[in-house]
């Protein structure tokens, strides 16, 4: 009776179409089960990914020593461009600067709001006659810079590194428009 079940299930398979063979690992890994199926998925995350990097999350590699040696010159960091949508930038924020078009930013903090008076006595920053303490700063520096105060739609911004003659530097006012968003750690 064996031989008998033996010999149908032959018979039976023998004229049902093959079966055809599982898809190789590799196959299943980068292709998935269904090649519609992940060409769709695939579209969907470099969407994603375009409008993630473009608009939401800015990458910046930084060229230059002006904020080390919290951010080292080379490295690479995102930009949050939804940091100041709702709120203004306050002080000791680290900000992304436009100057010519998206692809050139300047990192600075800010230091100075609107309507504050910003100043530099034997190195020290003054923000409205009084000495500020920066633990963000590691290098002394000699700035001297007479007063300076705020517009009402301005931040005062610099770097870190405050090695070198003052003129050796960019810092300053700048428009609040010109702001792309904060860094992101």
């Amino acid at each position: 009776m064996n031989e008998t079940i033996d010999g149908a299930r032959k018979t039976a398979s023998a004229s049902s179409p093959a079966v055809a063979a599982a898809p190789s690992f590799l196959r299943r890994l980068f292709v998935g089960h269904s090649l519609n199926h992940t060409a769709r998925r695939t579209i969907f995350i470099a969407l994603f990914c375009i409008v993630l990097f473009t608009y939401l999350l800015l990458p910046v590699q930084l060229n230059g020593p002006s904020m080390e040696p919290n951010y080292k010159d080379g490295s690479w960091l995102l930009v949050d461009a939804n940091a100041f949508w709702r709120k203004a930038p306050k002080l000791g924020d680290v900000v992304a600067i436009r100057l010519a078009g998206k692809s050139v930013l300047f990192l600075k903090r800010v230091v100075g709001l609107p309507g504050d008076k910003i100043a530099w006595k034997d190195g020290k920053l003054h923000r409205n006659g009084t000495e500020i303490e920066e633990p963000y700063v590691k290098f002394p520096c000699q700035w001297q810079r007479e007063e300076v105060t705020v517009g009402a739609t301005e931040l005062f911004v610099v770097g870190d590194n405050r090695q070198g003659p003052m003129r050796n530097h960019s810092h300053g006012l700048v428009s609040q428009g010109r702001v792309v968003g904060g860094a992101l750690w």
